[in-house]
């Protein structure tokens, strides 16, 4: 006879004789190049009798780069499968350096898995095992972890229905045990286990960059800059598919950048239903546990009381230096509190940070941010800013409103800010302090601000570029090597803006040319692309100086309509000056870009005179 099974060739002789109710059977089959499951070709030999209601079982070999599995031995009563007699003996030996083809993380090794005797007995429904198998693991690399696995040795003991088993080995650089394992097997139920394992302390990155090497990730940078050691320990027991587990593990000398947990321990339970915290215990410079109490349900929709945990935190400078490297004399402290809900399948977490006169500066700037008080909420994807108030150089601020994060309310906007006299810039060549009553609106992809901004002091010392259509400022400055360069200020393009701009007397600009103390009035509209700019700025003690000579203006206003270009406003301006004998009068209309002025002098000099007057200080001499 010959046939072809899994890809192989497989022939022999199969023959018998007796009754047809009972026929007797004898076969031999040899097979080559057969594949089973994820075997590579294997030589298979079977001889097999059947006389009544015994089948025999005189050898079984199946051999091939794996390793291989011999049998023999016999089934009694096979009419009935299920109270079936079993006689079967059993040995193999699975060579694993075929590992990296069934386990994806591991990449390379080296070892076996084998026993010389394993006895089947019982029945079909009811089976008994009896005899060892053991584990030799010299060696086992890990793809992307530096250290694997060493020296790996185990025994799994099979006694009735009762398997007893050992493990011990080096696992990333550290001790395995697993003792005293047992998993019973009773009839007709569902397995039970019973097991503990520990782990000596290890380096937190080695672990870490393990986990992150069995997802497939890659480790970031931050993970290598963990220092300190972690132990681990864990008791198994109860039913297989729903255990129940103690697990402890412990974190010492743990370091990141200049934050420092000198010893961390915490006790969890998983029981059938739940998981429970029953201890968390943190020895640190900046952070206390108030409170780690709590289960949460393993499956959906299960009732649970949910998981608290509760934090201070503090000195913040500290994390200031590990965390916020944009900020300068962070001090202060916050109390963190984390509230799981939801279950452990489908976990819902909302999140409170309390803020107590936090005080900082970022870096680069004069500004002094002290006083920070309020309360931070996150739950169901959004960011809740309750009350946050602080003073910025002097001036109280406060910020209410949410922020979408996740979820369906991811990208949304809406706060409200109100301040006093709130420092926003300031520079060797300009200063400006705000009174904000605004409303931020729309998404973070299409944000819009309403609302007054009231100028309390803005004060200009050199030129300003004022750039159409779009709103930017360029202002001259020397930089870190003493060159002069631009510094530009501008608003995202996309910035819907519906503001009142008010100030009563608050802008001033001076120069080495003009003098001018202003109110103004003004609205912005439109986008920050394409601002529509409306309203007055009133001048009030104001002077121009040239060439020594001032002159002063008595009234004076600019005035910007809606659709007119902003860097072409319309104004009107009246003043004068005495200079030499002669007391000027100017009148300038019209606009920056058409401007139309008038100039009288008294006594009487013609206006192109009266040009030269202004630039040289003297009157024309005659025939000039």
């Amino acid at each position: 006879a010959g046939g072809v099974l899994g890809g192989g060739v497989i022939a022999g002789r199969i023959g018998g004789d007796g009754p047809l109710d009972a026929p007797g059977l004898d076969a031999t089959l040899w097979g080559r190049d057969v594949v089973l499951g994820a075997l590579p070709p294997s030589r298979l030999e079977v001889g097999l009798q059947v006389i009544g209601a015994t089948a025999t079982l005189t050898s079984l070999a199946f051999e091939g780069p794996w390793g291989h599995v011999e049998a023999r031995g016999s089934v009694s009563g096979i009419r009935d499968v299920r109270t079936a007699g079993l006689a079967i003996e059993v040995a193999f030996l699975v060579d694993l350096g075929g590992l990296p083809e069934w386990v994806e993380v591991v990449e390379a090794a080296e070892g076996r898995l084998c026993t010389d005797r394993l006895a089947l007995s019982g029945t079909v429904a009811v089976p008994r095992l009896a005899g060892e198998v053991l584990l030799h693991v010299p060696s086992a690399r890990l793809r992307d972890v530096p250290e694997g696995i060493r020296g790996l040795e185990g025994r799994f003991t099979f006694d009735d229905r009762r398997v007893r088993y050992d493990l011990a080995g080096l696992v990333l650089d550290r001790p395995l045990e697993v003792r005293e394992g047992v998993i019973e097997l009773p009839p007709g139920e569902t397995p039970e286990i019973h097991t503990v394992v520990r782990m000596e302390p290890m380096e937190i990155d080695s672990l870490l960059t393990f986990v992150q090497g069995l997802e497939g990730e890659e480790v970031p940078d931050s993970v290598r800059e963990l220092e300190g050691r972690v132990g681990l320990s864990a008791e198994l027991s109860g039913r297989i598919d729903r255990p129940f587990l103690r697990a402890h593990a412990t974190v010492e000398g743990a370091r990141y950048r200049e934050l420092t947990i000198d010893r961390l321990s915490l006790a969890v339970e998983v029981d059938r239903e739940r998981l429970r915290i029953i201890a968390l215990d943190v020895d640190s410079d900046f952070l206390v546990v108030r409170d780690a109490s709590g289960s949460l349900p393993l499956e959906a929709g299960a009732p649970g009381e949910g998981l608290r945990l509760a934090l201070s935190v503090g000195p913040l400078d500290r994390i200031a230096k590990s965390f916020a490297g944009g900020l300068e004399g962070l001090a202060g402290r916050a109390e963190v509190s984390v509230d799981l809900g939801g279950s452990v399948a489908e976990p819902r977490a909302a999140l409170s940070v309390s803020l107590d006169d936090l005080a900082f500066r970022p870096t680069g700037t004069e500004y002094d941010v002290r006083h920070v008080r309020g309360r931070l909420d996150y739950a169901d994807g959004a960011l809740v800013l309750d009350r946050l108030s602080m003073t910025v150089a002097g001036g109280p601020l406060t910020i209410s409103g949410r922020l979408g994060v996740a979820g369906r309310s991811a990208g949304e906007v809406e706060l409200a800010v109100e301040g006093t006299s709130v420092l926003v810039l300031r520079y060797d060549d300009l200063v400006l302090r705000v009174s904000p009553s605004l409303r931020v609106g729309g998404t973070t992809g299409r944000p819009k601000i309403e609302g007054t901004l009231d100028v309390d002091h803005l004060q200009i010392l050199s030129q300003i570029d004022l750039e159409d259509p779009t709103f930017r400022l360029r202002l001259p400055f020397d930089n870190t090597e003493g060159k002069t360069a631009d510094r530009e200020i501008a608003l995202p393009a996309d910035l819907d803006l519906d503001v009142r701009i008010v100030s009563r007397r608050g802008l001033l600009m001076e120069n080495d040319l003009l003098t001018a103390r202003a109110s103004a009035d003004l609205t912005v509209r439109g986008s920050a692309a394409a601002p529509v700019l409306a309203g007055r700025l009133v001048l009030e003690e104001t002077n121009l100086t040239i060439r020594g000579n001032r002159i002063d203006l008595a009234e004076g206003e600019v005035v910007w309509e809606a659709g007119r270009p902003w860097s072409d406003p319309k104004f009107r301006i009246a003043g004068g000056a005495r200079i030499n004998v002669y007391d000027i009068t100017i009148r300038a209309t019209g606009s920056v870009r058409a401007p139309e002025l008038d100039l009288f002098s008294s006594p009487t000099l013609s206006e192109r005179d009266i040009y030269y007057l202004i630039a040289t200080g003297e009157p024309p001499s005659p025939g000039q």
